[in-house]
């Protein structure tokens, strides 16, 4: 499953693919939690803590965007 991210909370353009079980690391402050966010966001419309009003635009974007590419199909969630 291909993944993309744009303009949410820290996060400027990121992909992503995710198969299987996946694992990100990397040190405190570069987005980790974000692309937790972002994909809990684009399944539930709430963050990781269950809440449903949270900044997710980048600060100076217009928008936020979440995509998910599937084999069949391709699903965007913007904001």
């Amino acid at each position: 499953m291909k993944t993309q991210i744009e303009n949410f909370k820290g996060l400027k353009n990121v992909e992503l693919e995710l198969d299987g079980i996946t694992q990100i690391t990397a040190k405190n402050g570069i987005g980790k939690t974000s692309i937790l966010d972002a994909l809990c966001w684009y399944f539930t419309g709430k963050n990781i803590y269950g809440d449903t009003k949270f900044d997710i635009i980048k600060h100076g974007s217009d928008y936020a965007s979440v995509t998910i590419e599937l084999e069949e199909f391709t699903l965007t969630k913007k904001v």
